[in-house]
C-alpha cells in the first residue's frame, strides 16, 4: 500500500472514530434531558411536558420545547414525525417530556403546525413560532408547554399545573388571544388536561380516576402495531384516553380528553332576551362572540338545538367558532 493509501485510510479511520464519539456524545446529552417516563424520575427534578392538538387524521398542532439551554432536545413533535415515516399519512402518537435542573433556565419554545404527509407542507400554511424564554424552576415542579395556533395568530408559552403561566407568550399574528386564567378546582383541571401528557403529569393534576378500563389496539392494514389505550373515568368530568406504547421504556400518555356535556346551556342573563326555551338567542350570540371554550360552545349548539332554534346566521357563527377553537 502507498504512502498516499495510508494516510487516506488512517483519516478514514479517524473521522469514524469521531462520527462515533459525536453519536454516543450527543445521544448521551439527549437521554440525559428528553425522557419518555416521568414515574421513575429522582425527587426534586423539574419535568416540562411538551403538549399537542390533534387537528383530523393527517396533522396536529405541537408546543414544544427545542432547546435546553443551547442543547437541542428531543421532543414530541420530533418523536411522532419519526414514529409515523412510511406509514402512508397514519399519524402514531407519542410524547416527550424534558427533564431539567431546577434554577434560572433558558428554554427555546416552539408552537408548530405539522402534518404527516410532506406534500401538505406544499398547499397549507405554514403556522409556526419559536424563540427564546428563561424563568426560574421550582425544585420539583412539574410545567407543560402550551400554545394556540389559528389561521391569524400563534402563541405559544410555559405554564405550570394550575394553568398560571410561568413565561412571557411567544406571539405571532394579528391578534393572538390568550385563554383567560381558569380556576384552580376539578372542572378547570380536567380542561387543561392536553394530549401528550404523560401518565404521570396526568395524576398528579387529577389524582386517581372513579373508574378505568383498558381497550386492546385494533390492529388493521394501515396500521399493524396498534397500541392499547386506557380510559382514565373521572365522575362529572369526562374521559381521559391514554395510548399505552408497546415500548417498555415509554410511559403511558393522554391521546384525548372526552369532556362531559353540559346538560342544560348557561342562563341568561340579559334582562331583555328573548327566550327560546332552554337557551335565549341575546344570550347565546354573547357567548358566542366572547367564549374560547369549545365545551361550553358546544354546549352552547346542543342548547340551540333543543329549543329547535333556525337562526341561520347565529348557527353560522356558532359552527365557525367551534370549528375555529378546535385549533387551540
Amino acid at each position: 500500500m502507498s504512502l498516499s493509501h495510508r494516510r487516506i485510510a488512517l483519516i478514514g479511520r479517524a473521522l469514524c472514530l469521531v462520527g462515533i464519539f459525536v453519536f454516543v456524545f450527543t445521544g448521551r446529552v439527549a437521554a440525559a434531558t428528553s425522557v419518555e417516563r416521568a414515574d421513575e424520575a429522582p425527587a426534586g427534578d423539574v419535568l416540562i411536558n411538551d403538549t399537542y392538538t390533534p387537528l383530523g387524521r393527517n396533522s396536529a398542532n405541537f408546543f414544544v420545547v427545542e432547546e435546553v439551554d443551547g442543547e437541542r432536545e428531543v421532543s414530541a413533535l420530533d418523536n411522532v414525525d419519526r414514529a409515523s415515516r412510511g406509514k402512508s399519512g397514519v399519524i402514531s402518537w407519542r410524547a416527550s417530556a424534558h427533564r431539567i435542573q431546577a434554577g434560572r433556565v433558558r428554554l427555546s419554545i416552539a408552537a408548530r403546525r405539522w402534518y404527516s404527509m410532506p406534500v401538505q407542507y406544499l398547499v397549507r400554511p405554514n403556522l409556526e413560532v419559536a424563540d427564546t424564554v428563561e424563568f426560574n424552576a421550582e425544585p420539583g415542579a412539574t410545567y407543560l408547554v402550551r400554545g394556540r395556533i389559528t389561521d391569524d395568530a400563534v402563541a405559544v408559552w410555559l405554564e405550570d399545573l394550575k394553568g398560571k403561566r410561568v413565561t412571557t407568550a411567544i406571539t405571532k399574528g394579528t391578534h393572538p388571544s390568550l385563554p383567560a386564567p381558569l380556576a384552580d378546582d376539578a372542572v378547570a383541571q380536567f380542561n387543561r388536561t392536553s394530549p401528550g401528557e404523560l401518565q404521570s403529569v396526568l395524576l398528579r393534576r387529577l389524582g386517581r380516576a372513579s373508574s378505568e378500563g383498558k381497550k386492546p389496539g385494533a390492529e388493521h392494514l394501515l396500521q399493524p402495531d396498534a397500541e392499547d389505550r386506557i380510559d382514565y373515568h373521572y365522575d362529572g368530568l369526562g374521559t381521559v384516553r391514554l395510548l399505552v406504547p408497546r415500548e417498555t421504556q415509554r410511559e403511558p400518555f393522554v391521546i384525548e380528553v372526552i369532556k362531559v356535556l353540559p346538560s342544560t346551556p348557561p342562563a341568561a342573563t340579559s334582562a331583555d332576551c328573548v327566550n327560546t326555551g332552554s337557551v335565549s338567542l341575546a344570550d347565546a350570540v354573547t357567548l358566542i362572540v366572547t367564549t374560547g371554550d369549545a365545551n361550553l360552545l358546544r354546549g352552547i349548539a346542543q342548547g340551540l338545538l333543543t329549543a329547535h332554534v333556525t337562526d341561520v346566521p347565529t348557527l353560522d357563527t356558532l359552527a365557525a367558532r367551534v370549528w375555529r377553537e378546535r385549533d387551540n
